[in-house]
């Protein structure tokens, strides 16, 4: 998605210098492949490639600077449909290969591992295309400044971009290194003086109509072309409508909430959510599923039908956690992602259908009901198929068949199961990290569901989750403290935990917590929560990784949402309702402080700073859950 569009667009020879990422060398890169047969998946996936690709790691800057060669930083994620189509049209291409080996030091990056690399580069790439998205290629000289970013291109064109950049920098390298050094950025102060109560009130007062205004109360969602879930906004007027109700605020949710679980967004046989449409009616998406995003969306419905009175909302949420440990369960915890390519290659091929094989698979008076219900008998839409969302209501299907709705109901179950059965049969790739802070987020929404349904066993999956949050990634560091891994890959903890593994899993505990009434629980939350502020505020401002990659403006009052709520704002919600729970009176006084800082970014674009909207607007509320 394309968060913000600056009137400055990037050619090769308009380049931004906008951050400088320094590495601690250690070893040299080594000159062939390095991922075959490596632990992460989409790594593992680029081990075949001609391409001599390298890890991201201290060693790669070290060799940049010793060769003098340009480093591509390519970052991608295993179920990103795009990547696998940059991967077979380009960087499996041998003359792209003879390019990238001789001349560059090509590095590839799983964004799921390295979130606080991503997003440098992601600001890098906003700033200088207007927009950003993956697969996302940054190319930085020996020193490591960015000079060049781009998305998907076919081979032609990326060819052209190696032969020009290579061209540039054994021609004119000193040119190139002056023409980085002539936009230089000039970083933001870390922090201002905290906003006092009255400035926040009359932001609040605005913030509601201006995030509203970029909504679409036509279809619902924010945007106009491709809709994503967009879950921080959504919570910020969801907590909004429950303490000061509003026609339009409600009237935009249940619109956009309808459109989310009835048309292309939802998968109306299995459960869950895909990641985002490519159009903006909600109708047609990009198939992965991200564990994210349905642990999000289904505390997000949870929230909804208790606010809204909304039990069509409830059962959704219900949906998507069945979903999630039917698909994404493994060994105790929940994978990253479902891939949107199936084991053919083929975007959306787990899941679409061709009318001939419907009528194959379904007698007709199913095939009657599905197609009143799908709308399924057209020609293919997409190539492998038509995508099943829901056309009309039950109570019209029966209308216009002539059926009861009971009947209805029983038949389209019997045909649901009938095509399940056939998709079982079909082959999705799986991203089976186990990523530390999307299992907060998984278990914050199994802990809250397990509150709202008392005797489902939603409470014996919370607390597996627990137990693998707190044993199995969270691993002895420095000084005899704990830290949090990234994730488990391969049964072992992996990679630094980053800002939103602390915050996300530290408010998974808050809500566990919060189940079981344990102070024991409460603490070990508060431990986590503690732990992130130790390694990622200074006092003054957050940063988004203590090591490896450094960035300018190396610490920011507060980070925006994306798809994710922001870090900085979620942990901050956590550590105020720990900080209540624990009574810890000095603790709240300095999250009240750190909570008001960055006022003049929160006011000029409250949309990006959804999430710390809603802490504000529930701290003056005097919310305490």
């Amino acid at each position: 998605m394309v968060k913000k569009k600056l009137p400055r667009t990037a050619t090769l020879l308009a380049l931004a210098g906008l951050m400088t990422i320094w590495l601690s060398p250690e070893t040299a890169a080594a000159a062939d492949n390095t991922l075959k047969d490596h632990p992460v998946p989409y790594l593992a996936l680029h081990g075949e490639d001609p391409i001599h690709w390298q890890e991201w790691g201290p060693g790669v800057m070290e060799a940049a600077r010793r060769d003098n060669r340009i480093v591509l930083v390519s970052i991608g994620y295993f179920s990103c449909h795009w990547c696998h189509v940059m991967q077979r049209e380009s960087f499996q291409d041998p003359d792209i290969a003879g390019i990238a080996n001789r001349h560059f030091i090509f590095v590839k990056v799983d964004r799921e591992m390295h979130p606080a690399l991503d997003d440098a580069m992601m600001s890098f790439a906003q700033s200088t295309l207007g927009q950003a998205g993956w697969p996302l290629n940054v190319f930085i000289t020996p020193d490591g400044s960015p000079i060049y970013a781009l998305l998907y291109l076919p081979p032609d064109r990326f060819r052209q971009v190696l032969e020009r950049l290579q061209a540039l920098w054994s021609g004119s390298e000193e040119e190139l290194r002056r023409m980085v050094e002539s936009f230089p950025w000039k970083p933001q102060a870390a922090s201002s003086a905290p906003a006092d109560d009255l400035e926040i009130q009359r932001l609040l007062a605005s913030a509601r109509r201006q995030v509203l205004d970029h909504g679409d109360h036509f279809q619902g969602g924010f945007g106009t072309q491709s809709k994503f879930p967009s879950v921080p906004q959504l919570e910020f007027l969801l907590a909004a409508e429950e303490i000061l109700p509003d026609e339009a605020t409600r009237e935009f949710l249940t619109t956009t909430l309808d459109a989310m679980m009835q048309f292309g967004l939802w998968d109306h046989l299995a459960g869950g959510f895909f990641r985002y449409t490519v159009d903006p009616g909600w109708e047609i998406p990009h198939f992965e599923k991200m564990l994210y995003d349905n642990a999000s969306l289904a505390t997000l419905y949870l929230e909804a039908g208790r606010i809204l009175g909304r039990e069509d909302y409830l059962e959704v949420a219900r949906e998507t956690l069945e979903f999630m440990r039917r698909h994404m369960w493994r060994d105790g915890a929940l994978v990253s992602s479902l891939s949107a390519v199936d084991d053919q290659d083929v975007e959306g091929g787990a899941y679409l259908w061709q009318p001939d094989e419907l009528r194959q698979l379904l007698n007709e008076r199913e095939y009657a009901v599905a197609d009143a219900v799908w709308g399924v008998s057209g020609p293919a839409e997409l190539e492998a198929g038509n995508h099943l969302r829901r056309q009309r209501s039950l109570s019209e299907v029966a209308a216009r068949l002539g059926m009861e709705e009971g009947e209805v109901e029983r038949i389209l179950a019997r045909s649901r199961d009938r095509l399940l059965d056939a998709r079982s049969r079909r082959i999705v790739p799986v991203d089976h990290k186990l990523v530390s802070g999307w299992n907060g987020l998984a278990l914050t929404a199994f802990a809250r569901a397990a509150e709202r349904f008392p005797g489902s066993d939603y409470a014996e999956t919370a607390d597996a989750l627990k137990v693998f949050l707190t044993e199995r990634v969270t691993v002895p560091s420095e000084a005899g403290k704990q830290s949090l891994a990234r994730a488990e890959v391969g049964g072992l903890p992996r990679g630094r935990g980053s800002l939103e593994d602390y915050a996300y899993v530290a408010r998974g505990l808050y809500d566990w917590a919060r189940l079981t009434g344990a102070s024991a629980d409460y603490r070990r939350a508060a431990a986590v929560a503690r732990l992130g502020w130790e390694r990622y505020f200074d006092g003054e401002g957050w940063r988004r990784s203590p090591e490896l990659v450094r960035t300018i403006p190396e610490v920011v009052p507060l980070m925006e949402d994306g798809p994710m709520p922001s870090p900085s704002a979620a942990l901050l919600t956590v550590s105020r309702l720990l900080a209540l729970a624990l009574d810890e009176q000095e603790w709240g006084r300095e999250i009240r402080r750190v909570s008001r800082l960055g006022f003049d970014d929160m006011a000029d674009s409250p949309y990006w700073y959804a999430g710390q909207l809603t802490l504000l607007m529930q701290e003056l509320a005097g919310r305490s859950e």
